[in-house]
């Protein structure tokens, strides 16, 4: 019997074949598939758009990837829905349905033969563009060049995925478009729903509603992103085929019995069968689309592997608002693995690779963490995975668009209160209501406690707004008071003004300041005001915290030596935390030490010849110091700035020096070597002491010195900036 059902089914197929001769379906498959690759290399030739990557990558890979962005958003889906209509309304125009079934052939044969049309067609349009992609990658490369860190060999394995991938989203599609083009007779009401369908989904997302069932939206995907946890499928494929079987069944059934009631509901007993296909594959589907949180973690871990030919050493864990470093963490044989042993709170932390790079990431007191990173002078790639996969490939919450913007610009509503609070409480209801959990390519969501923060943070995004309206207020009308509307209670009773976890967000600590200040009137300056509010605070980690949040933002403002030592004699004993004063201290000391007047820290570097050099070295002149790198991209674009200075005042006694903080010594020297001769070339030799001695965390930087080696300025303009040269103008008693 099977024997005989796979044999009708063959010779149903060949039929169809037959029948489809001259319709042009596969063909046209094929032309889509292979325009979009065809596109791609036209974007490269006459945009000049392809850019080199700063690690390796698979350049065929790549070049498909992108060339399924059009392919799949728009033309694939509709290629599906015309293609489904033809194959099903040829036979209904002509009678062919009827005319079949009056043929020994079981239903399922002609159902499910006309069907295999349409994935016989999908899976022309998808090979067409993997070949063609292959083709035009092969021509980009003769006509462009190969570029930096490009990978050529053939990834058969990755594009067997993407294949894979593409054609399990085009099936959910073809199988919505099948049942709707096998119920409906006439070629136009089919492709019009299905075409509506389309657009309806492009309308959706423009709305930010973007839904994982919704079939149009699951093939519209960026198919570069794989998954996470090494699966060759992600949730949404799953949902694809899922769905797919359970429509397929369905459309089958009611094109069987021709009518819906007949189909499941007489006789009853037709309905188990379809309670069963539904209780299995849309149990899955539910279950895939429900997201995912991963469990908490007995400990604080934090591990991983760095792909780099760099020498690290040491992994460092910094608390982003304090500044201290949680953990140094040892890396040996480019991995590592430590278990952090204080009570973290959930935020944000860098981690820095020795002194190369920082990056951000987020993890709390019970949360297992794997790292994987790429790593060289000019670029870092990480991944994070664990118990924080979904909050680490989620960006940090920006503040949304919102019409407060419009309205504090246009000074609109100064005269009416209630109309502004009114406005944007109702945005910010709205913005709260329409707040969809981000979910992974793996179906995994953001815990609870960031869901929470996040919540929060758009709070004091509105807060703010009120906060500013207020003040622009208090300046149009001085003798008006602007009591706290209901709306904004509602709001402000969201956010506790010692919530520990947000303490290093600028917007909250925005928000907190502008509440301990706001009835300070005082003629002082909005720093001690701050620090005069946050003294109101009650005892304890929240009051002492902001104290030091504040008092380093604050020394770090400040120019004048005596300004900064009078800030700390008034306020640095009100940190009751001695670690966090000790830590002040250590800051405003160093500070201290880039004044001008103080003795500039001696370094040790290398000269162009290989020798050991110091700053000592260069002492009886003046010294302009442009710290740089050759990754730098600002550093190049001023370095020709610079040597045009130090060709113009080569007569007078005042040296430039191009210290570069490179790591790898043979990029350094190629590069030196190639800059003009007026401009002393060195490279430092300790880049982590160089950087907290001159607080050089970001090049470049420039530092002038004076013959005696004391600082005249520490900080100095960009050369780019007339100020730059009016200072070495003074500094050397040159007339204007």
């Amino acid at each position: 019997m099977a024997t005989s059902t796979r044999t009708s089914f063959i010779a149903t197929l060949r039929a169809e074949h037959i029948k489809k001769k001259g319709t042009g379906i596969y063909v046209m498959s094929a032309l889509v598939g292979a325009l979009f690759p065809l596109m791609t290399l036209l974007i490269i030739l006459f945009r000049n758009v392809q850019q080199a990557k700063p690690f390796a990558y698979s350049f065929y890979l790549n070049f498909i990837t992108e060339s399924t962005i059009p392919f799949t958003d728009f033309f694939f889906p509709l290629l599906i829905i015309v293609l489904t209509s033809r194959v099903t309304q040829l036979d209904h125009r002509n009678g062919g349905w009827r005319l079949m079934e009056l043929q020994p052939l079981a239903k399922s044969t002609i159902y499910f033969s006309k069907f295999s049309i349409v994935l016989i067609s999908n899976a022309i349009a998808i090979g067409t563009l993997i070949l063609s992609g292959l083709v035009m990658g092969w021509v980009t490369l003769r006509l462009t060049g190969i570029p930096v860190n490009a990978v050529l060999d053939i990834p058969y394995l990755a594009l067997l995925q993407l294949a894979a991938r593409l054609f399990v989203a085009s099936l959910y599609v073809a199988v919505v478009q099948y049942v709707i083009a096998v119920l409906i007779p006439g070629f136009i009401w089919s492709v019009l729903v299905g075409f509506g369908g389309l657009l309806g989904g492009a309308l959706l997302r423009s709305q930010g509603l973007n839904f994982d069932w919704y079939p149009y939206h699951i093939l519209s995907r960026d198919y570069s992103v794989r998954s996470d946890l090494g699966y060759w499928f992600t949730y949404t494929d799953g949902i694809c085929l899922c769905m797919a079987i359970l429509l397929l069944y369905i459309g089958f059934q009611w094109y069987r019995h021709k009518t819906l009631k007949r189909a499941f509901l007489s006789p009853p007993s037709r309905l188990l069968p379809l309670a069963a296909v539904w209780i299995v594959f849309g149990g899955v589907t539910t279950y895939l689309l429900v997201p995912k949180v991963s469990p908490p973690y007995k400990a604080t871990v934090l591990a991983g592997e760095i792909d780099t030919s760099l020498p690290l050493h040491t992994l460092y864990v910094i608390n982003p608002v304090l500044h201290d470093t949680l953990a140094t963490i040892p890396v040996n044989e480019n991995t590592f693995h430590h278990v952090l042993a204080d009570d973290i709170t959930d935020d944000y932390y860098v981690i820095i690779f020795d002194d190369y790079f920082g990056k951000q990431v987020y993890f709390g007191g019970t949360d297992s963490v794997y790292i994987k990173a790429r790593l060289n002078e000019q670029a870092n790639e990480l991944t994070v995975t664990g118990t924080r996969l979904a909050e680490n490939q989620l960006s940090p919450p920006a503040q949304i668009r919102s019409i407060a913007d419009h309205y504090l610009q246009q000074h609109t509503f100064l005269d009416n209160p209630a109309g502004f609070s009114t406005a944007i409480h109702q945005e910010w209801k709205k913005a709260l209501r329409g707040r969809k959990r981000f979910k992974t390519v793996d179906g995994y969501t953001t815990h609870d406690d960031f869901n929470a923060r996040i919540d929060k943070l758009l709070a004091v995004q509105y807060l703010n707004y009120w906060n500013t309206y207020r003040q622009n207020r208090l300046a149009a009308f001085p003798d008006e008071n602007t009591e706290l509307t209901p709306g904004m209670q509602e709001i402000s009773a969201r956010v506790s003004l010692t919530d520990e976890q947000l303490l290093g967000n600028e917007s909250y600590m925005e928000y907190v300041i502008d509440h301990l200040t706001a009835a300070n009137q005082a003629d002082i300056g909005q720093d001690i005001k701050a620090l005069e509010g946050i003294n109101t605070l009650p005892e304890g980690d929240f009051r002492n915290r902001a104290f030091y949040w504040q008092l380093d933002k604050s020394l770090n403002s400040i120019t004048d030596e005596l300004e900064r030592a009078a800030l700390i004699d008034r306020y640095a004993g009100q940190i009751s935390d001695g670690q966090l004063s000790g830590r002040l201290m250590q800051t405003y000391h160093r500070l201290q030490r880039l004044n001008a007047g103080a003795a500039a820290p001696v370094f040790q570097a290398m000269d162009l010849t290989g020798n050991t050099v110091s700053l000592g070295d260069l002492r009886g002149q003046h010294l302009l110091i442009d710290v740089w790198a050759t990754w730098c991209a600002p550093c190049k674009k001023l370095s020709p700035l610079f040597e045009k200075l130090a060709i113009k005042y080569k007569d007078q006694p005042v040296r430039f020096l191009a210290l570069s903080v490179d790591r790898d010594e043979s990029k350094w020297r190629i590069s030196a070597k190639n800059k003009s001769e007026s401009v002393l070339q060195w490279r430092v030799l300790d880049n982590g002491a160089f950087g907290q001695e001159y607080r050089a965390s970001v090049i470049p930087q420039f530092i002038f010195i004076d013959p005696d080696g004391r600082f005249v300025h520490a900080k100095m303009p960009l050369p780019s900036e007339s100020a730059f040269e009016i200072l070495l103008r003074n500094a050397l008693g040159v007339a204007d």
